[in-house]
């Protein structure tokens, strides 16, 4: 089932008007299949085009939920070459502001669960160097949630792309 993307800052949005180097003759992938899969990968650990093919081999259902991949997931010479080539002002750009949507709509979210889900904030006293105490909220978040990396892994492998 598609997540809905109506509260949150699409990555695609933000990269679509990216301009693709790549001759028209070679585009096998859409310039944002390539972004939108290194970008997830290395949030969820990858360090290089190798663990970003294996992320988009891993995760293509999912993936397939928010880009067309009738041509499958792109190899690691792919990422390489297409990454290699980008305006990396222009990418920068794109990715900035990506990142401060993502950074405001999570303030948003926390506001909205603080309101609502009060009494699921554990309390925690800390001691200063005076002796005294005071209250500090702890929030468990769950990372899997944040980074939208779901989905089933071969059992006893480590999640690691």
């Amino acid at each position: 089932m598609p997540m809905s993307t109506a509260c949150k800052p699409p990555l695609i949005d933000h990269f679509a008007d990216l301009d693709d180097p790549r001759v028209d003759r070679t585009k096998e992938h859409p310039l944002i299949n390539v972004l939108f899969i290194a970008i997830r990968a290395v949030i969820s650990g990858a360090e290089g085009g190798s663990d970003m093919e294996t992320f988009g081999e891993s995760k293509r259902e999912w993936l397939g939920q928010f880009l067309d991949l009738s041509n499958g997931t792109p190899s690691d010479d792919t990422f390489r070459r297409v990454i290699s080539r980008l305006d990396p002002t222009a990418f920068e750009n794109r990715f900035r502001r990506w990142t401060a949507a993502v950074k405001r709509w999570m303030e948003q979210e926390n506001e909205k669960q603080s309101d609502v889900k009060q009494s699921d904030v554990k309390q925690s006293d800390v001691k200063n160097n005076d002796s005294d105490s005071s209250s500090e909220a702890i929030i468990a978040l769950d990372g899997k949630t944040l980074r939208e990396s779901f989905g089933d892994r071969p059992t006893g492998t480590s999640g690691r792309a």
